[in-house]
Order: structure tokens, then sequence, then C-alpha cells
């Protein structure tokens, strides 16, 4: 929503608050969730004095990747080398299976997977969440059992909160 990015836009510099992100697909081939505007104002109206929000969009998991390093040098104060506020909530966005979601392209370099979730990168993820974040997945069938929001529960130790079949956000 304009309001959100407006915001987002006029506090850039503001690190005092604790943050989360909503992280969608660049390229959304349907719509799924770019036609959902109203349901993210509604959160963001919630949040608003209480926590930073700020809006990524990503085609890949490289492009996710550095996407988190910016968000962690801008809360890095000087003199410090670990960020005084990390991410407290995500939205993650992305069409979705039981195993994977799906940014941008069709190619597993736009696909973060199960398998992504147990490698060395996905440890390295802890230093830019909370202990014990919130993470909301709005891609299909991500919560199926020994899925993809299991297994990204048990990593980061977050709260993970994903449908188990095929849905779409109604709202939050």
């Amino acid at each position: 929503p304009p309001q959100m990015l407006l915001e987002q836009c006029e506090k850039k510099n503001d690190v005092n608050l604790p943050y989360g992100i909503v992280l969608l697909p660049r390229n959304d081939h349907n719509g799924a969730f770019y036609e959902r505007r109203a349901d993210f104002n509604a959160v963001f109206e919630k949040l608003k004095g209480k926590y930073g929000f700020i809006a990524l969009e990503a085609d890949d998991k490289a492009g996710i990747a550095k996407l988190l390093l910016k968000l962690k040098k801008r809360h890095i104060r000087p003199g410090q080398t670990v960020p005084e506020h990390k991410i407290s909530f995500a939205f993650i966005g992305g069409h979705g299976t039981k195993n994977s979601i799906q940014f941008g392209g069709r190619d597993n370099a736009s696909r973060l997977t199960v398998a992504d979730l147990v490698g060395p990168g996905i440890k390295r993820s802890g230093m830019f969440f909370e202990d014990n974040p919130i993470m909301m997945l709005a891609s299909c069938s991500t919560g199926a059992k020994a899925g993809i929001g299991k297994q990204l529960s048990e990593m980061l130790g977050a709260k993970v909160i994903a449908p188990s079949e095929d849905a779409g956000i109604v709202r939050f």
C-alpha cells in the first residue's frame, strides 16, 4: 500500500523501533500477492508506531540474501558488529509447495527448498532474526507436515504460521 511505502521511505534511517518485513516475489505471474494491498495495509496500521515495517521484493535466493545483508548493515551502530535490532517478524509470500517457496522465475535459483534450509546458509540467517521470530508463510502448502514451514521453524527457532494446503491470503 502507498502509505506503507511512504512511511518506509520517511523512516529509512530510523533504527530505534523493532521491525518486521514483507518479502514477496518480484514477479507475481497471477497477482496472488499484490492484489491483497488492503490486507497488508490493515496489518501496517495495527503495527504503526510499535514496529517498523519494510517491504522487500526478490527474484531469487541470492536476492534475498543481499536484501537481508543490507538490512543488517542498516541496523548496526558505529563500533558494533552485531545489529542492535534484528527482524522480529516476517510475512513471506511466494508460490509454494510442501517443500519449496518460489520467488520470481521457474529455475532452481528462484526456489527456496527444504534442502536449502539444512545447509550452512540458513544457520547464518539466524544473525538477521531475533530469537524466536514469527514468520507467516503466505505460500500454498508450506505448512504441510514435515515440510518447509516445519524446517524453517526448527532451523530458526521461529513460530511459523503457514497453510497446510493450497490457499490464498484472505486476511491477516
